[in-house]
């Protein structure tokens, strides 16, 4: 734990010295601590000195605290022994470790001190280490997804939720509802049927309507639904709303 003095030959050294922080001493000789490690203390003996730096934090050669440095942003992440911080793969985003969760949540709101990556789930995409969700709208069954573009649209006669809701996962998510509602494609809620007109197609399920029309002549609209003027009277105009 202490070294003799560097200034004169090795032979002819007449004092020595304890081993400052961020090194090691071995028969009278200093090194630095091992990368990814630290020496917080003296009189440290092994190369490894204390141990290894924390997650969310690297340390190089020499470094005399376990959070010497902070990771960065969330495009990077530093698992526990860390020399060097490591971008965060493609299709993943970062999160924080079980050590850091304090300072991740109380202070560290730069996201600066990420220690793992963890892919995509369904339903979202990530970029730059941060996960989202696809956009209302769209959705995702696959994993690993980079971008909106890697997120589909919604089928028609359905609709797909995103924030701050759960993601979408299906095409047919949900369906849109009763026949007083309509969705089309990429659709991120059921739409109601405006005054005048009949959701359509209409041999499909009233659940699952996709649009509407507006009622024609002879006919009269509420809720979504057309019917036939009764008999003994007429309508001359589209988009009747009573009979």
């Amino acid at each position: 734990g202490y070294y003799t003095n560097e200034g004169t030959a090795e032979m002819t050294r007449s004092s020595q010295a304890i081993c400052p922080p961020g090194h090691y001493c071995v028969d009278g000789k200093r090194y630095m601590c091992k990368e990814g490690h630290y020496g917080e203390g003296t009189a440290n003996t092994a190369h490894t000195c204390e141990g290894k730096c924390d997650p969310g934090h690297w340390c190089a050669e020499g470094s005399t605290s376990r959070t010497q440095n902070e990771c960065g942003g969330s495009g990077l992440y530093c698992p526990k022994g860390s020399h060097t911080p490591t971008p965060v793969s493609p299709g993943y985003y970062t999160v924080p470790g079980a050590i850091d969760l304090e300072i991740r949540y109380g202070r560290d709101q730069k996201n600066n001190t990420m220690s793992a990556q963890r892919v995509c789930e369904p339903g979202y995409y990530c970029k730059a280490g941060v996960k989202y969700h696809c956009d209302p709208g769209s959705w995702s069954n696959d994993w690993g997804m980079r971008g909106q573009s890697d997120c589909d649209e919604c089928e028609e006669g359905h609709y797909c939720e995103s924030h701050p809701l759960q993601p979408s996962t299906s095409a047919t998510q949900k369906e849109c509802g009763g026949v007083a509602l309509y969705c089309p494609a990429g659709s991120s809620k059921p739409l109601n049927v405006s005054l005048g007109y009949y959701t359509v197609p209409l041999g499909a399920s009233n659940a699952t309507r996709v649009g509407q029309a507006k009622c024609e002549k002879g006919t009269y609209c509420v809720g979504g639904v057309r019917r036939k003027c009764p008999q003994g009277v007429w309508g001359a105009e589209e988009g009747m709303l009573d009979r």
